[in-house]
Parts: structure tokens; sequence; C-alpha cells
């Protein structure tokens, strides 16, 4: 159809959830089922590529319909290489989407209300600029970004979650080594809450901050079997109430991939950071770390194996909390248009307060086509 490059895709999942709401006690279970289409259109240019995308997971529990949700996601990206040392990218996305049962401001007890799952609307825009050609000794970066965050039910837990980010940053790229560069970057993060939701209760102070993070760190594709990258540096936070307590120490990220053969890969994802609070303390301190193992045994047989661990540590609170999960799935191709996989995922969260920790189990059998 002219220049135009269509995919489109869909997918129909069948599983099992022995824990829904992720309590400690009263356990809820359900099967249910899932529905993704997706589409992917795309329009190439000697200079120039536009693509837009729409995925959606339709899901449906047999037990209990209040952990029905109707998610969809709408993305056009653009990006142009006017010369040889210079690119510019752009891209906007909207969609809804929900909160797990059991997360959120809603845990424990609370996930077991006769509610709906937590909805929200969210839409984000940006773009990007990059001057230095591949394989050049010094390459710049700078993105934009701003989103906005608003649900759309539940608002005695929600409404104060409402919430509008822009972000913006720059990174330069040292080339020491044919694969490998250095690199230092600065990123700022402004968010500000909506402020409706504290003029109804003047009890509580705006979550409104800003964030700086300034780092160093190394990326490197040196062959076949290894790349990645590796940041680290200071990062702050701070509240536009004085009454809010700040963060002023360090942060990292590093995502390494080692691929021993062709058909293997290792890849290793370790980060620190803030994020945003759900009701415990003004805001979380997060660590994370993940390794997971692709194999693709033959052509047509695949197998992933995935492990996690992570810490939360909302501040200033004495709650804690530490999660891990894990999981192993296999995919078989049948034939030129059509996958089967099947999978299991295990999660478990530890809260040294009493009511919050929870272990659950999903098990999965999807059915992919494309064309």
């Amino acid at each position: 159809m002219g220049p135009f490059r269509i995919l489109a895709t869909l997918g129909l999942t069948y599983g099992y959830d022995d824990n829904i709401a992720r309590t400690q006690d009263t356990e809820l279970d359900s099967h249910f089922t899932i529905v993704s289409p997706g589409i992917r259109a795309e329009l190439p240019t000697d200079r120039s590529i536009l693509s837009l995308t729409w995925d959606a997971n339709y899901a449906r529990y047999e037990e209990t319909s209040l952990n029905d949700y109707d998610d969809w996601v709408l993305k056009a990206d653009w990006r142009w290489d006017p010369t040889s040392r210079t690119s510019f990218g752009l891209f906007a996305q909207t969609g809804d989407s929900h909160v797990e049962r059991g997360e959120g401001t809603r845990q424990g007890e609370d996930a077991l209300l006769n509610l709906p799952l937590d909805e929200y609307e969210a839409y984000t825009y940006g773009g990007s600029w990059t001057y230095g050609a591949v394989g050049s000794r010094g390459r710049l970066t700078i993105d934009y970004a701003m989103s906005d965050l608003s649900y759309q039910n539940n608002p005695e837990f929600t409404e104060v979650q409402d919430r509008q980010t822009e972000a913006i940053g720059g990174t330069f790229f040292l080339r020491i080594r044919p694969k490998t560069s250095l690199l230092v970057g600065v990123q700022y993060i402004e968010t500000d809450y909506d402020l409706d939701s504290f003029i109804e209760n003047p009890t509580v102070s705006t979550l409104d901050s800003d964030m700086e993070y300034l780092f160093v760190g190394v990326s490197w594709d040196i062959s076949a079997r290894t790349s990645g990258r590796i940041d680290f540096g200071w990062h702050e936070r701070n509240f536009d109430a004085p009454d809010r307590e700040g963060y002023d120490s360090n942060f990292w990220r590093a995502g390494i991939t080692w691929a021993p053969r062709t058909y293997s890969t290792f890849d290793l994802n370790v980060s620190r950071d803030t994020s945003e609070t759900v009701g415990f303390g003004d805001y979380v301190l997060r660590d994370k770390i993940s390794l997971s193992w692709n194999h693709a045994w033959n052509s047509k047989f695949s197998t992933a194996v995935q492990y996690g661990i992570g810490t939360d540590d909302p501040r200033p609170s004495p709650r804690k909390e530490d999660y891990t999960t894990w999981g192993i799935s296999a995919r078989w191709q049948l034939g030129r248009h059509f996958q089967l996989a099947a999978g299991w995922q295990h999660y478990e969260r530890d809260v040294n307060q009493g009511g919050f920790d929870y272990e659950k189990n999903i098990y999965l059998i999807t059915l992919e086509a494309s064309y």
C-alpha cells in the first residue's frame, strides 16, 4: 500500500491470578481473559520516519467484574535527520490505564473495598535533538517531555495524585574508543500537583517538587557480546512546602547486556532513584535489581527467566517495603504469523507494618497473531 508499512497484531491471553488484591489474609482468586489488539503504521522517507501506534488490553475476570479494565495507548513518533550530524525527534502519546488492585493508594484491607480499579488518563509529548555524527568524537543530546496524569474515579483515594510533570535534560558523550564513550549529563524535573485537591483539604500541604540530576557515566557497545550504560551522580528533590522532607544524595542506574552466544543473552538492570509517594511519606527512595536470561533453543522455541528484588523506603516514614519477583516463560513460533506463549510469575512483598505482606502467582497462556 504505497510507501506505508503496516503491522497488525492480536493477542488472546487466558490466565489465573491467585491473589488479585495483593492481600495478606483474604486472598481473592480468579481466572481472566485479556484481548490485546494493536496496529502500527510507518511512513519512511529518505531522511525521516513517521509512525503511529495503537495498542490496547481489554481484560475480563470471571469471579468479579470490579477487576475488569479497558486500557489503550495511542502514540505518534517522528524522526528527522536533516544532515549526517543532526537528528530531531518529536512524540506525543495519550491513553487510558489503571492501577493494579492492591497497589497505589489502596493497599492492604483497602484493596478489598467494593470499588472498581483506580483509572486514569495520561498524555505525554516531547522531543529530542542530537548533534554529532555516528562515530564522531563528541555527541550532544537534549531531551524535553511534558506529561499530565488525571484520575477518573474513586476521588476519595485518587484526587491528590493528579499531577503534571515537565522534564528537560542534556547529555554529552565523549568517545574514548571506537565503541566506548564517557558521558556527563544534567536533568531538571518539575512536578505540579492539582491544587484543587489541597484547597479542598487544607490540612494537606502540596507535594509540588523540583528535582535535579547531575551525573557522569560510561556507555559501550564493544561487540556482539556486551553492551551497556552506567550512570552515577547526585540527585536533589526539593518540595515547595517547607514541611516536606527533601532528598539530597547519590543515585545510580545501569543497564548491561551480555550475550555469550548469539542466541543467548543476559540483561542486568540496577537503579537507585526517588519516586512519587502514594500516601506513605513525602517521597519514596527506591532501589531495584533485575536479571533476566533469554535463550533461543532453536528457530522456533525460546525461553525467558526473570528475577528481581527491590526496596521501597518512604521518607519520612517508619514503613519499609521489600519485594521480590521471579518468573519463567516459553514461546513457540507457529508458522509465519502465529506464536504461542506460556508463563508463570511470582510476586512477594514484605512490609514492616502489619497487614501489607502478600504473595501471589499468575499463570498465563497466550496466542499471538501478526500480519
